[in-house]
């Protein structure tokens, strides 16, 4: 399974399974460099952090960060260091690799769902 087949899997449990205004606040910021180098840094200039996760939504006063992997991904260095920093503001991190990754997480983080992956 690919690291986009992973994204859309998990972005529609979110969309389904958060409550309505959790899930109303879904992000997905694009790290992703289509063009190289230059995209980079003029994305950097604007703003965009090295790192940032790759999806993001706010719940009950919360801010949620969800780094998305393949099964067999690695969360790069770059990754960890923006994870840490979120984490240090306050912020919620986690990484899923899959629906039941995702569902595990929210678990942990007591954001109740609308619905749950059937076992």
């Amino acid at each position: 399974m690919t690291e986009e087949q992973v994204h859309l899997g998990v972005l529609t449990f979110l969309r389904t399974c958060l409550p309505s205004a959790a899930a109303a606040t879904i992000n997905h910021s694009p790290n992703e460099s289509p063009s190289g180098y230059g995209w980079r840094t003029k994305m950097q200039r604007l703003g965009n952090m090295p790192g940032w996760p790759d999806l993001e939504f706010f719940y009950n006063g919360g801010a949620y960060f969800v780094e998305v992997k393949a099964p067999k991904g690695r969360v790069s260095q770059i990754q960890l260091a923006c994870h840490r920093h979120l984490a240090t503001a306050g912020a919620h991190v986690g990484v899923a690799r899959s629906i039941a990754d995702m569902e595990a997480i929210l678990e942990t983080w007591g954001i109740p769902l609308r619905a749950r992956v059937a076992a």
